[in-house]
């Protein structure tokens, strides 16, 4: 018998995958960066969870990883990677030959059974059934769309690409001009889909949409976001909503909130199968809670009898009405019930309200009186799932319940369902309330609850129907509620470190006393007014010492309005403004966050005038109210938010958005709240027969849960550090501090004097000013080697940059300005860099233009000859000149110009970063990394003119194995759009997806990268050829003059080459930064590029009081460059 190791890592055997995969559990997982150790034990995890969960029949996993290690690429990677191994596997029988000895006891191979009796369950399955035997689904669920669009990002890195899906609602899919700005649209669909005479035409096009071209193998959109498939539904008058149901059917890969999965009415409402699927939810500390919402059922009384109309009205149609009549009885007997109750209620109850509950034996008892029984429950069920399907049968034509009647029935039902399983069993873990209160009307709302107790009532369900649930977050400590709460057993639990190195990189402390030496204390019985001016003093000076953004995080929404009121009425809230801008997180829809947001990020980077200033009585209060001037002393920004709201879970603060979070109380339930009251009375009575925790316990995990999630919003990738900050004095308790995260936990200081904590907060903040520059220039020799395992080779040559002023007629502003200011490195350590040396100091600029291999056979490639050697350190220009080779163009040198007398001083030019001359400055292929230089305009311009579309293609290709740029990558580029129309003429752009590659690109001035820190820098990009029009304009008259249809008009254009990302490859700080009088508000509409565009300057060098133009970014394209949406156009000399 052999054995092997559970989790072995090595390097893959086979060369034409570079070092991109890793042989993890026998399963080679391809990877797009170098793993952190704890992400190839998170991997590891992952697959063997999933091979269990083959040889088992089920397995399940709780993984938590802390924010900014990798967490969802982890995911994503190797369970795409043991789906594509079980796929090959399954297709020649060998599926599961190779087993995981470590699975079976003793670490033995069990005997390979009989596959015939496989082979005739496949035989008498359905082909869609059969695929899924073949491939598992994997659906991969989190909270809300925004996540949703975050993991999408983190799937486009890597290398895998399955038929995927993203479901989602009508609100976010609906392409029906008429109906998708409706407030009700689910109803407006299903009421145009219901009407003969209009009908929905994107309905009818649901299909075409589906197999659309750009969502195929290969398309541009086979990686798609909601925003693409609604996109491309609006261009081809298809329905997205409809065709993503069907795009998910046929899935490899389903992206979903997790409503959809867990709730049984959702499921069934969208037909979706995952029965032997792989179920991932991510995010998922709340499970619990989501799975009891699941179970339970709450309706007002108006909200029956509009029902119990709509059944009546059916059940006196003949042909119909032995299906709703006996429905229309049952919801008659409940709202008569509720009617008997409300009319024997108390004196006091009707003064104060009143909540009725039952459980168990009464509470079947109580539904007996609404004709509701364990006899008569199946016929009523069979009759239900009857006219909900009618209601959602889009083509039919006859009569059917209304939509929100049809949701009412179900979710009834639904609850009914699970609490008369098993013959009435789990009675006894739900609870049947009645409620009467008093609303500020002062009328009467009645409402019916059934409430689930008993997350594992749902849970348990669908554990039982996947193959494997893997349950993943940064905060899923504390983790021993979980196999309780749920009833399912998670046979592989995983606590990862933090990558981040927490001694140096995370200040955590209590601060138990405020300034003037008073215990601060939030809970319910010390909070007043003594408490909330003391909160105020403490955080007036830690508002002095902390950098950027602060997140404050409150218990509640009622103790946020009651210390922002004695705030505003004790002027402290003036006070705090003059340190930094303050924000409220807003209650409501997601809209009215993300504007808050928006405007917090631009104050926490100066760019922003927004304040929340004090208004009269009686007015009502606007949190970010324009003011005319900023604050002279403002540093930042300090957003005040609650736990377990949408700031504290799922939004990025990375860098400057959150240097500290700051915890002020610990946010325990409601102890009043009727649910609370019930379920802690649940676990107090079943912990022993049913394994649970005790009462007191779990109401302490509910809050330490929210209170781990929300301090993890602080650090959120390797390079990022930040401080959190516990303002309680109960956090002194050991007790209290065994639940918080482990990586958090372990660093935690007390302090026993306000002044001592915050000393060594100032002293920890002020040494980590140029932390992330300087650990990118560390970085970067580790980000080179990965740009030469994809073999990309440049070579160098050096040109002049001119001053910008010569050929300008617009005035320079009073900060610097720089054109020529972006590159990618070959190598820090050849670099010098002074940060004392102003741009006019400088002389000169690198360029780097990309050659390949000479055996390609695409195209011929620039020459550097071996001349180099000659060059007097002084000489920094050398002239570009184009030598043919029969058809083909070949860019090679032709001549030295010595550039000592080029320049005159004071010129505007780049910060001189060339090669430090050695004894032999000829650079071999070796010593040469992935550099360029972008934006020489004036250079760029004299090189192009005379210069056809097909020479400047040759040039702009990046290697060997990269597509040539030229008129025949047109017609792949066509395969994005049906229409005939869309030709090159038209988009006047080359572009290739096809030859992305990931290379780091930083700002010349600044030396600051312009990638993302969690992609370790790399940008995701292609070299372009581009003719826009508007390019051409700002070349020709600058990124600062004003624009106008006449001037675009009149301006010559030339093919320029540009590098093109997706905004979504690039740091984010790009589209936030505001340049006084240059940067445009609504983005520059160019009819004749058919796009809007909006120039993009370097934020870095802004902080700075430079102005560094690096390009364009595409708001918005007509329909034939509806590809280019959302792209950013840096240019490439």
């Amino acid at each position: 018998m052999k054995r092997s190791n559970l989790l072995s890592v090595t390097p893959n055997p086979n060369p034409n995958n570079g070092d991109s995969g890793y042989k993890i559990g026998g399963i080679t997982v391809e990877f797009p960066y170098k793993p952190y150790g704890s992400q190839l034990a998170f991997m590891g995890r992952v697959i063997s969870t999933l091979d269990r969960a083959k040889q088992q029949g089920h397995s399940h996993a709780l993984l938590e990883s802390p924010t900014g290690t990798g967490k969802t690429l982890s995911l994503l990677c190797s369970a795409l990677a043991w789906q594509k191994n079980y796929a090959s596997k399954a297709a020649t029988g060998t599926a599961l030959s190779d087993a995981d000895p470590l699975i079976h006891g003793g670490g033995f191979i069990p005997e390979p059974g009989d596959s015939r009796s496989s082979e005739k369950y496949v035989k008498g399955t359905s082909a869609r059934a059969q695929r899924k035997i073949i491939r598992p689904t994997i659906y991969y669920a989190t909270r809300t769309h925004s996540q949703i669009s975050q993991v999408i990002r983190e799937y486009r890195k890597t290398s895998y690409r399955v038929p995927m899906a993203i479901l989602a609602s009508r609100r976010h899919y609906c392409t029906n001009k008429n109906v998708c700005s409706s407030d009700n649209i689910d109803e407006e669909c299903k009421l145009l889909l219901n009407d003969d005479g209009r009908g929905c035409p994107e309905f009818k096009n649901a299909q075409k949409l589906r197999n659309h071209s750009s969502f195929q193998k290969g398309g541009c959109y086979e990686a798609h976001d909601i925003e693409d498939l609604v996109k491309v539904g609006r261009s081809a008058k298809g329905c997205s909503y409809f065709a993503a149901q069907t795009m998910a059917a046929e899935a490899d890969l389903v992206f979903c909130p997790y409503s959809y999965v867990i709730n049984p009415v959702i499921r069934r409402g969208m037909d979706i199968d995952i029965k032997g699927s792989i179920l991932i939810l991510d995010e998922a500390h709340n499970i619990e809670d989501i799975a009891r919402d699941a179970g339970s059922f709450d309706v007002e009384k108006e909200i029956l009898v509009a029902l119990e109309a709509d059944l009546e009205h059916l059940s006196r149609d003949h042909s119909i009405g032995e299906t709703y009549q006996p429905l229309h009885q049952i919801i008659r007997g409940i709202i008569n019930w509720i009617e008997d109750w409300f009319n024997n209620l108390s004196e006091d109850s009707k003064k104060f309200g009143d909540c009725t509950c039952w459980t168990g034996d009464k509470a079947l008892k109580e539904l007996q009186e609404s004709y509701i029984s364990q006899q008569n429950f199946p016929i009523l069920k069979e009759l239900a799932s009857k006219a909900i399907k009618a209601a959602a049968d889009a083509e039919s034509s006859d009569d059917c319940l209304s939509g929100i009647s049809a949701l009412t029935l179900e979710g009834l039902f639904s609850s009914l369902t699970f609490l008369l399983a098993s013959n009435g069993q789990n009675a006894s873990d739900y609870q049947l309330a009645l409620q009467f209160k008093k609303n500020t009307g002062d009328k009467w709302v009645v409402s019916l609850s059934l409430w689930c107790l008993n997350p594992g009532v749902i849970f348990k369900e669908i554990a039982d129907i996947v193959s494997s649930v893997i349950l993943t977050s940064g905060t899923l400590s504390p983790m021993g509620s979980f196999a309780s709460e749920l009833g399912v057993q998670f046979e592989t639990c995983l606590e990862s470190p933090h990558v981040i190195d927490v001694k140096s990189q995370l200040w955590a402390g209590v601060v138990s006393k405020s300034p003037g030496n008073q215990q601060l204390n939030a809970s319910y019985k010390t909070c007043g007014r003594p408490f909330m001016d003391a909160l105020g003093e403490t955080l007036e000076e830690m508002f002095k010492v902390i950098p950027g953004g602060v997140l404050i995080f409150f218990p509640s929404y009622k103790l946020l309005n009651m210390v922002k009121t004695r705030w505003n009425d004790t002027k402290k809230w003036d006070k705090l403004n003059d340190q930094k801008i303050l924000f409220v997180e807003p209650r409501g829809k997601e809209d009215k966050l993300e504007t808050v947001l928006k405007s917090y990020y631009g104050s926490v980077h100066g760019n922003n005038t927004l304040s929340s200033k004090k208004i009269k009585k009686g007015q009502k209060r606007v949190v970010n109210q324009l003011s005319t001037e900023p604050f002279k002393n403002q540093e930042g920004a300090a957003f005040l938010a609650v736990f377990r709201g949408k700031v504290s879970e799922g939004i990025d603060f990375s860098d400057d958005h959150a240097r500290a979070v700051i915890v002020v109380g610990i946010p325990f339930p409601n102890i009043n709240d009727i649910q609370v009251i019930k379920k802690k009375n649940y676990n107090d009575s079943y912990r022993k027969s049913k394994n649970l925790l005790s009462g007191s316990e779990w109401y302490c995990h509910q809050a330490f849960r929210a209170l781990n999630q929300a301090a993890g919003r602080c650090i959120r990738h390797r390079l990022d550090y930040g401080a959190i900050i516990l303002i309680d004095e109960r956090f002194n308790d050991d007790r209290n501090l065994a639940h918080i995260s482990r990586w958090i936990r372990k660093s935690i200081k007390r302090y026993d004097t306000f002044d001592t904590s915050l000393k060594d907060l100032k002293t920890f903040f002020s040494g980590k000013v140029s932390i992330q520059q300087e650990e990118c220039k560390k970085l970067m020799p580790t980000v080179l080697q990965k740009c030469n395992r994809d073999q990309i080779d440049w070579k160098i040559t050096e040109l002049c940059t001119k001053n910008i002023s010569d050929n300008q007629n617009y005035d320079l502003p009073a900060k610097g300005l720089a054109c020529d200011n972006v590159f990618a490195p070959s190598s820090i350590s050849q670099y010098t860099y002074d940060a004392k040396l102003s741009c006019s100091q400088q002389r000169c600029s690198n360029r780097y233009l990309a050659s390949s291999n000479e055996s390609s056979d695409q195209c011929l490639l620039p020459e550097v000859k071996d001349t180099l050697e000659t060059i007097d350190s002084n000489s920094t220009t050398i002239q570009v000149s184009m030598q043919f080779k029969g058809e083909e163009p070949t860019p090679v040198i032709s001549s030295i110009i010595n550039s000592s007398e080029t320049f005159d001083e004071g010129t505007l030019t780049l910060l001189a970063v060339t090669p430090e001359r050695k004894e032999s400055t000829c650079i071999s292929n070796s010593e040469q990394g992935t550099c360029f230089s972008v934006n020489s305009h004036q250079n760029k311009q004299k090189k192009m003119n005379g210069m056809d579309t097909h020479n400047i293609a040759s040039m702009c290709c990046i290697d060997s194995h990269s597509c040539f740029l030229d008129l025949q990558n047109h017609q792949r580029n066509k395969a994005c759009f049906n229409d005939p129309s869309s030709e090159f003429e038209h988009s006047k752009f080359l572009y290739t997806s096809q030859s992305d590659k990931k290379i780091p690109i930083c700002c010349k001035i600044c030396i600051n990268p312009l990638g993302l820190s969690e992609d370790n820098y790399l940008v995701i990009c292609s070299l372009a050829s581009s003719s826009k029009v508007y390019l051409n304009y700002i070349l020709e008259y600058g990124p600062m003059s004003n624009c106008s249809p006449e001037t675009l008009s009149l301006t010559k254009c030339t093919d320029i080459p540009v590098f093109i990302a997706d905004r979504t490859s690039i740091n984010q700080k790009l589209f936030k930064s505001i340049v006084d009088n240059v940067t445009q508000q609504h983005g520059i509409w160019s009819e004749l590029d058919g796009c809007v565009f909006n120039v993009i300057f370097c934020p870095f060098c802004i902080d700075n009081n430079n102005i560094t133009y690096l390009g364009v970014h595409i708001l918005a394209t007509d329909e034939l460059n509806a590809c280019y949406l959302n792209k950013v156009m840096i240019n490439n000399p």
